[in-house]
């Protein structure tokens, strides 16, 4: 298993929703391992890195951090535009 799976799970394994706040620091955190995964569709990670970085870009802007959301957002429409999967509901991670 994967570090960015293992992060993954970790994080939305119990289904809660969750403060702005916690993805901010879990993404923070983890910042170097998920920005330095391979960007690739081919990748395993490739949903759960986009998943992960929407909700970041989400928090951020949720938290009034607009300013600093606008490249995760940006990062995050490419990484759903480039997904074979157009339906978020199709995505296992999702």
């Amino acid at each position: 298993m994967t570090e960015i799976r293992i992060l993954y799970d970790k994080t939305y394994s119990d289904n809660l929703t969750r403060d702005p706040k916690y993805f901010i620091n879990l993404y923070e955190e983890n910042k170097n391992l998920i920005e330095g995964a391979d960007p690739s569709t081919a990748n395993p990670d490739y949903d759960g890195i986009l998943r992960l970085t929407s909700d970041y870009a989400l928090s951020l802007s949720q938290y009034g951090s607009s300013r600093k959301a606008i490249p995760y957002l940006d990062k995050s429409i490419q990484l759903f535009k480039n997904s074979s999967v157009k339906d978020l509901t199709k995505v296992q991670m999702y």
